[in-house]
């Protein structure tokens, strides 16, 4: 039963269906290459945009900020770092990963 006694309907249940799946492989390449491009280029980490972006994040579903994740890539990471650092802050605070923070 889905909460309030209703069934859900079908366009959020193949909605769920199709998130996919993040492991924890997929999260460590990530925060890596965030890591390594900070490194390389350290005007691509902006802790104030990082903040204000992370503000964003937090009326956000979990589902909405992993499925974020696992749909991204290498060149999304590069292309919004901050955006991609502000996820993973919001989803430690949440407690559902826990990573060290950079």
């Amino acid at each position: 039963m889905f909460p309030g006694g209703e069934k859900p309907d079908k366009e959020f249940v193949e909605a769920a269906e199709a998130i996919p799946e993040l492991t924890h492989k997929h999260l460590e390449e990530m925060l890596q290459f965030l890591i390594s491009l900070r490194n390389s280029d350290p005007r691509s980490y902006n802790e104030a945009n990082i903040t204000e972006r992370q503000k964003g994040l937090k009326g956000r579903e979990d589902a909405v900020l992993l499925n974020s994740i696992a749909k991204s890539s290498r060149l999304r990471w590069k292309e919004k770092p901050s955006y991609y650092h502000a996820l993973v802050r919001e989803i430690q605070d949440r407690g559902i990963f826990k990573t060290q923070r950079e």
